[in-house]
């Protein structure tokens, strides 16, 4: 990580103790109402209109926040860190008992048909040989014909869940648990690196990544976690612990797999430790055969949807011509990344935004994957994509209002022109504090 500018310490002035103060409160206020708010309406459904202004009013207040964070180096002036860390907690805890994403209940059932012997990767849930798994809630299931397509880690999770509770509160807990643990992870990268651990906040407080995960109960926490552990072991030159991190996060995700190019271009025993690590993950299910990657490969041939490359309609109507140029365009530019970082979190910046700038398929909660990698100083694209999201919610405002599921065409062209002024945004704040400090240091 790079030192603060001399620029950066002369805007430590900037706000007045009394001025921080209220910055700060009201930052906290209007974060706090988004949360009562979707606790008390239960989620993000049936009222969705009201959640897409509070979420609005709660990303406000988390741009205050981070307005603070950016300008403040003194953890002494910003405040005791465990209340800030407790705030955070209390958010999440808050919002448990909210109703999550579909998504959810196939973590769920895909934890009870293995507590019941069979083996996700071979069998789809609409299958007859396990109608007396199914209870009440089993319609919920999204795509039932298709087998598992979470990697093996997030498979195991789903198991122990199974195995506690079978809930899907259980398995909702055990995301948010996941998620907290990061936000500490995250503290301890910045504390190893003396930079104040409020900055975690940049991720933590952020009302994507708890609509993410609080609310909805994603499995890209578990992913997240193993990054953050991966990023923790780099920044203390445990290189190979970092490649076992690593290795465990695509286990739990597959996306993380971007990662890779770096370990293998800066430190391949840990690239190769990673690409064991997650081998070994898949021998347990390996009796599924070529199933293990069936619904993956499936999912692959599904209809763009919210991405910038169907946004554009630059690409062939021929999905297997898109997919293939818009893979190779990724590895090359993961090989270019990789050759010009020396740092893993800015490696994996760039990495991840390339990764949603190409995906035929995006969803507001892919955006989490970036907020781990804004702990140096947080970027106008990360807070264009924080507000931008506010336009996939409208997808939801439909199904209730009509009962199917459609993204009306002005949405992403919103979504992704304001992501594209972030990025221009970036760019020209970039090239500012170059002429400024002609010789700092990468980021």
């Amino acid at each position: 990580m790079t030192a603060p500018s001399s620029a950066d310490r002369e805007n430590d002035n900037i706000l007045t103790p009394r001025r921080l103060r209220t910055v700060v409160a009201v930052g906290w206020l209007l974060l706090g109402g988004f949360v009562v708010h979707a606790a008390w309406r239960g989620g993000i459904t049936p009222h969705v209109r009201s959640f897409q202004l509070l979420f609005l009013c709660g990303t406000i207040g988390y741009f205050f926040l981070v307005w603070v964070l950016a300008r403040i180096e003194s953890e002494k002036v910003l405040g005791d860190w465990r209340w800030w860390l407790l705030g955070m907690l209390a958010f999440r805890v808050a919002l448990i008992g909210t109703h999550p994403s579909d998504d959810a209940w196939r973590y769920t059932w895909e934890g009870r048909i293995q507590q019941a012997g069979f083996n996700p990767f071979a069998i789809a849930p609409d299958d007859e040989s396990l109608r007396h798994l199914r209870d009440d809630q089993w319609h919920r299931i999204n795509h039932p014909d298709y087998p598992a397509i979470y990697p093996p880690l997030a498979q195991m999770e789903f198991r122990l869940a199974a195995c506690i509770h079978d809930s899907i509160h259980t398995i909702k807990a055990m995301h948010v648990l996941w998620d907290a643990l990061t936000i500490v992870i995250l503290a301890l990268v910045l504390r190893h690196c003396g930079r104040p651990r409020h900055l975690a906040g940049i991720y933590g407080l952020c009302p994507l990544v708890v609509t993410a995960f609080a609310i909805e109960g994603h499995v890209d926490s578990l992913m997240l976690l193993f990054v953050a552990l991966g990023l923790l072991a780099e920044t203390r030159g445990r290189h190979q612990l970092a490649g076992v991190m690593i290795g465990l996060s695509i286990a739990a995700k597959l996306m993380s797999a971007v990662l890779l190019p770096w370990l293998l271009w800066r430190h391949r025993r840990a690239g190769a430790a990673a690409l064991a690590v997650v081998v070994i993950c898949y021998l347990p299910y390996l009796d599924a055969g070529g199933s293990v990657f069936h619904s993956l490969a499936r999912f692959g041939q599904a209809d763009m949807f919210f991405s910038l490359p169907g946004t554009l309609s630059l690409l062939s109507d021929d999905f297997m011509v898109s997919r293939l140029f818009l893979g190779a365009v990724l590895v090359v530019i993961l090989v270019l990344l990789a050759m010009r970082h020396r740092d893993l979190q800015a490696y994996a910046r760039a990495a991840m935004w390339s990764l949603i700038f190409l995906l035929p398929v995006v969803h507001y909660w892919y955006l989490t994957w970036i907020g781990l990698f804004q702990l140096v100083r947080p970027r106008m694209m990360w807070l264009a994509a924080s507000v931008a999201s506010l336009a996939y919610f409208e997808a939801e405002h439909i199904r209730i209002t009509t009962g199917t599921w459609r993204m009306p065409v002005w949405c992403p062209v919103c979504f992704w022109c304001v992501l594209i002024c972030g990025w221009i945004a970036d760019n020209a704040l970039k090239r500012r504090r170059h002429r400024r400090e002609p010789f700092a240091l990468e980021e």
